[in-house]
């Protein structure tokens, strides 16, 4: 079974990955650049792939080729760049597990990875922690927040009020918080939420 790792575990992976792979920390973090050019991984559209077997992207099973949905990848570039953040969380936490299993075909990577009667669905949770780490940044995501907020109070709504809580604004300042990071707003919702809640702890 996979290593059980915690959020912090996962966001210090995520942070050692962009050390290596992108230091600068600028935004949009550009995983597709990163994962072509400097891992020299093969990202390889196909047809109908979330459409015939409900998946939007797996890796081969030596980690040098990463098939994704061709419709994803050419018409929703959000949840593209997330499914790509979420493969290279498997590629940086869970390589060398799923690589002993000797995965062969997609039905196998769906029953071992996604979980489908095996118990390993830790795996995908992993993953998309490690995603949304490596494409939101905690500390970018908080300055990117703040600025959302000095903003929101200039509106004349607020301007003498004081602002409501952040676990209330997290849900309305998602929308442009997301196209700072192209990620959607779901997206940024979630981690915001997160974000806030382990604050409070």
């Amino acid at each position: 079974m996979a290593k059980f790792l915690s959020p912090t575990d996962i966001e210090a992976a995520a942070e050692g990955f962009l050390k290596e792979y992108h230091p600068d920390r600028s935004l949009p973090i550009p995983i597709e650049e990163i994962l072509d050019l400097k891992l020299r991984i093969n990202i390889v559209p196909i047809r109908d792939l979330f459409r015939q077997h409900n998946i939007d992207a797996f890796f081969s099973s030596d980690f040098t080729e990463l098939s994704i949905d061709d419709e994803q990848l050419e018409n929703r570039p959000n949840r593209a760049r997330f499914s790509l953040a979420h493969e290279a969380g498997h590629l940086v936490l869970h390589k060398q597990y799923i690589s002993s299993l000797k995965i062969d075909n997609i039905e196998k990577w769906k029953e071992i990875v996604l979980g489908k009667g095996s118990g390993h669905a830790d795996m995908e949770t992993q993953a998309n922690m490690f995603a949304g780490f490596l494409l939101m940044p905690t500390d970018l995501l908080g300055n990117e927040f703040d600025k959302a907020k000095v903003e929101l109070k200039k509106h004349p709504s607020f301007e003498s009020k004081q602002l409501p809580s952040d676990t209330v604004l997290a849900p309305f300042l998602a929308r442009e918080i997301a196209k700072v990071f192209d990620v959607s707003e779901e997206a940024v919702q979630y981690r915001l939420i997160n974000w806030i809640n382990s604050k409070g702890k």
